[in-house]
């Protein structure tokens, strides 16, 4: 039933949302905070050794330059912290629980306050909240909704745990100055001071947002990695009543394995395939993995639960496995550096083989083994020894791995070309592919292909299509059709102009620079080969053949060679993508290069009439 609430909570967090990630610009615009104070007190515990909590209060200014504007603030709270005072003027708090794209249980919730701000006048919104668990209170982001004139942040430390505390600085700018002091009762004072800070403002293909906006880790909650490790270890140390329905099924599935790749590769894909990735998000269950025979008899896990799953089922066939605790590439800090919780979002298994070790990620479906997704290659790998814990980075494998190879041959029919294509699909490309694929619905699916083989032209008509290797376990994925590209060619006089475009899925795309203010990330370090071949018409020769192509600079190295006889020319294409991100600062160089690739995948091919001989 839709009520009133849910629609009021609909729109509140609506409005949250697109104030607090959106964001505005620069200080000409209507609203901004005109100055914020926070003031984080870290509690400790009665022997002053730890810490047993910490209380925050927030002050922040709004100004409305221009006109009157209704404006919201908001703060999050979970299970382990609460909001316990809230207040503006005129305005009432909202709680409502937080909804993200992709979590299908988060125990996050927000309180809203939304008031009025007349032009000319400002107001303050204030809240007050206390981290009930140290170890929760890992990060402050510097960044907000609204552009600041000024605001402080401030992290007050007790004496008797000042030495143990420590702060790492990530993003900062030149518009944030810090300074630490010692209070009158000897604590340690850290200050920030963030001035003329522009919004926070997600853009098109950008990095995220948690990666670039200023911020502070607040660690020593652990004295170390190890007593981080010892922490996380503790949430899977549950027994399993039922582990031998796990460890019967692992069996069955091996039990005609001829080999322990084999068998790895059976139970990996069994997971992959028949455990649904649902993220939970909720208390100690961020941390606590679900016992294995529990995401088996459900049929559904989050990372750490299919984790779970698949860490039992191959050590019950005698497969040294270990839990991996790892943060993805949306994390910019390392165990050793930062050990606290915020360092890792995420978990895999580690296969250990002498002094070789297999990652495997249950939540990578369409993935082989032994191919790492981009967002954990390069991260640092917490993986369980027992009592103790392995640190290693996962290897950064080479483009080479993620690869769309195109063949094709055409025939010239009117203005049409008429032809074959195929595709091979490996690594990273293939896993999107196939996850894209599976995911749209049946009646849909048709068109995503199409929509893949045509892509960047638009009028092509694509008929008889064959999908081969879609399996989970298949190393590749060969896509192969029958394809019209029409229009593609142009007859004047007795010369026919064609339009080959030899980029195809690899195009280098510009960006449109004008207000950005973000990086800009392109795709998965992979490659792009195209092998295209027209068959000249009879009567005809080739006039003009552009002149091969080649470009390197730091992102990518691009190859468009041509050959021709007689009868064909063939054009081969190879796109390699060694680096995805655009500095901003280097984004107008950027679409100089995308101008020349663009000029170049245009050039056409003429063919003439052959003269006759005589």
């Amino acid at each position: 039933m839709i009520t009133t609430y849910n629609i009021i909570r609909a729109i509140c967090l609506f409005l949250f949302i697109s104030i607090s990630a959106v964001g505005l610009c620069n200080a000409t615009d209507n609203v901004i905070i005109d100055n914020a104070i926070e003031t984080y007190t870290i509690i400790a515990s009665k022997d002053g050794q730890n810490i047993e909590k910490v209380k925050a209060k927030i002050e922040t200014t709004y100004t409305a330059q221009r006109t009157d504007e209704k404006v919201i603030a908001g703060l999050s709270y979970n299970n382990f912290s609460s909001v316990d005072k809230a207040s503006a003027p005129g305005a009432k708090p909202s709680y409502i629980p937080n909804y993200e794209e992709g979590i299908f249980y988060d125990d996050t919730k927000i309180c809203l306050l939304y008031f009025n701000i007349k032009k000319g006048e400002n107001a303050t919104a204030k809240f007050e909240k206390t981290y009930k668990k140290a170890e929760y209170f890992t990060s402050i982001s510097f960044g907000e909704g609204y552009f600041i004139r000024n605001k402080i942040v401030k992290i007050i430390v007790p004496k008797s745990i000042a030495e143990r505390i420590k702060i790492a600085e990530k993003s900062f700018n030149s518009n944030i100055t810090s300074s630490q002091s010692t209070g009158d009762k000897g604590e340690t004072i850290y200050t920030y001071i963030i001035t003329n800070q522009k919004a926070n403002k997600p853009e098109d293909n950008a990095p995220e947002l948690s990666t670039i906006v200023p911020r502070i880790y607040i660690y020593g909650q652990f004295a170390n990695v190890q007593e981080l490790y010892d922490y996380l270890r503790q949430y899977t140390l549950t027994p399993d009543p039922d582990i031998e329905t796990v460890n019967t099924l692992a069996k069955q599935l091996t039990s005609n394995s001829n080999n322990k790749r084999e068998s790895i590769e059976l139970i990996t894909y069994w997971v992959q395939q028949n455990i649904r990735y649902i993220a939970v998000e909720h208390g100690e269950y961020g941390q606590r993995p679900d016992i294995a025979s529990e995401v088996l008899r459900k049929r559904y896990g989050d990372c750490k639960g299919m984790s779970s799953l698949l860490k039992a089922m191959l050590t019950a066939i005698g497969i040294d496995t270990r839990l991996t605790w790892i943060g993805t590439t949306s994390i910019t800090q390392r165990w050793e550096e930062v050990p606290n919780l915020s360092s890792g979002d995420h978990m895999i298994c580690s296969v250990i083989d002498e002094d070789s070790i297999l990652f495997l990620d249950g939540t990578t479906a369409h993935l082989p083994i032994g191919y790492y997704t981009q967002s954990i290659q390069g991260q640092q790998a917490l993986i369980e020894n027992g009592d103790t814990y392995i640190l290693k980075d996962v290897p950064i494998q080479s483009p080479y791995n993620n690869c769309d190879f195109t063949q094709a041959t055409f025939h010239i029919e009117e203005n049409n070309l008429i032809g074959e294509i195929s595709k091979k699909l490996s690594g990273a490309i293939k896993m999107g592919f196939s996850t894209i694929l599976k995911d749209f619905d049946a009646s849909k699916r048709q068109d995503f292909i199409n929509a893949y083989l045509r892509y960047p032209r638009k009028n092509v008509s694509i008929s008889n299509v064959i999908i081969k290797g879609d399996s989970i376990s298949s190393p590749f994925t060969t896509i192969s059709a029958t394809i019209s590209e029409q229009d593609a060619c142009q007859h004047l006089s007795d010369a026919i102009y064609i339009d080959l475009m030899p980029l195809r899925n690899g195009l280098i795309e510009s960006y449109n620079l004008k207000d950005r203010q973000n990086d800009i990330q392109i795709s998965n370090r992979q490659r792009y080969v195209s092998d295209i071949t027209i068959v000249i018409p009879d009567g005809f020769t080739a006039s003009y053949i552009p002149e091969d192509f080649t470009l390197n600079n730091e992102w990518f190295s691009l190859s468009i060679k041509y050959h021709a006889t007689p009868n064909s020319i063939t054009c081969n294409s190879n796109l390699i993508i060694n680096k995805t991100i655009i500095p901003i600062e280097k984004a107008s160089l950027w679409n100089n290069i995308a101008r020349q690739v663009k000029q170049a995948n245009g050039e056409q091919i003429t063919l003439i009439l052959k003269q006759p001989e005589y």
